[in-house]
């Protein structure tokens, strides 16, 4: 990403939030009160843009969105906000079940743990991200940041990370490493896993990761040469991934126990076919669900 910013992915992903949960057919995807609360960062952040999406959304216009992304990369929309989705079930599932802690590495302008920390008081929410995001986020959010959440500022992939920062090491620990491996080497991947698999035993990880095509390259599958280049413009270009089936392997020297593997296909048979939503959902990034031993 370029210095002194927020990552322009993170920012085109928090205004297809903003813009999906306007639309008929898919805002139901979009988890509840994350919309509001990312109106409310990108109002700080990125008051420009979001008056224009604000306006797309418009029935008149929203079909010049659709329209690009079909051109550009159909259906990448419905893809974060199904992964949001995933995720966002996955956390409050472990809360709900007694779990005391939440950890967001690479957090971007995602919202979740902002919720988590108004919603629930007793719980201690850590957000972990490249210093201009944290800064530009701690801004946007101002004296309204809750007491039980706490914004670190450090970049992966360049910076030691440590299990700590506030957290209680006695207690299990949900962690999110959403859209953010893509960026980093593999080594800077396994660094992260094992300082993971540190946390409390029942401490559980969901992380994303790209899948390379049938082809071998490391892209979303129905992706055009535009977006590659479009984040080599914004010094984002995608640098590691993984095979489905090289995943275990993968995870052996962690220390990690896998649960499961979830692709394009199992988030529309979870999310999108019970809303009655068709179309397309783009391929090509995966999530991984791991739980720590002990």
């Amino acid at each position: 990403m370029q210095p002194h910013r927020t990552s322009a992915t993170a920012s085109l992903i928090a205004l297809s939030t903003v813009f999906l949960s306007r639309q008929p057919r898919d805002r139901d995807l979009v988890p509840a009160g994350a919309a509001a609360q990312t109106e409310g960062l990108l109002t700080r952040t990125s008051p420009r843009t979001l008056r224009l999406i604000q306006l797309l959304s418009r029935p008149g216009a929203r079909g010049a969105v659709h329209a690009l992304e079909r051109l550009v990369l159909p259906g990448i929309q419905r893809h974060y906000a199904a992964r949001k989705r995933y995720i966002e079930d996955a956390a409050r599932a472990f809360l709900s079940d007694g779990g005391r802690q939440l950890l967001v590495l690479g957090a971007g302008l995602d919202t979740l743990t902002l919720r988590i920390a108004r919603e629930l008081p007793e719980v201690r929410c850590v957000e972990v991200d490249h210093p201009a995001t944290s800064a530009v986020k701690r801004d946007a959010i101002g004296a309204a940041l809750p007491d039980n959440l706490t914004l670190v500022p450090l970049e992966l992939g360049r910076e030691a990370w440590e299990d700590g920062h506030g957290l209680d090491a006695s207690l299990p620990t949900f962690v999110v490493l959403e859209g953010v491996t893509m960026y980093l080497t593999e080594p800077a991947v396994l660094d992260i896993l094992q300082g993971c698999a540190r946390l409390a035993p029942g401490s559980q990880l969901v992380w994303t990761f790209m899948h390379p095509d049938g082809r071998g390259r490391l892209r979303f599958h129905q992706a055009g040469s535009a977006v590659t280049a479009w984040l080599a413009r914004q010094r984002e270009p995608f640098t590691w991934g993984l095979p489905l089936d090289a995943v275990p392997a993968f995870l052996r020297p962690t220390g990690l126990e896998l649960e499961e593997i979830v692709t394009t296909s199992q988030l529309r048979t979870r999310y999108l076919d019970p809303r009655g939503i068709d179309g397309a959902l783009a391929e090509g990034e995966a999530l991984c669900l791991v739980r720590t031993t002990g």
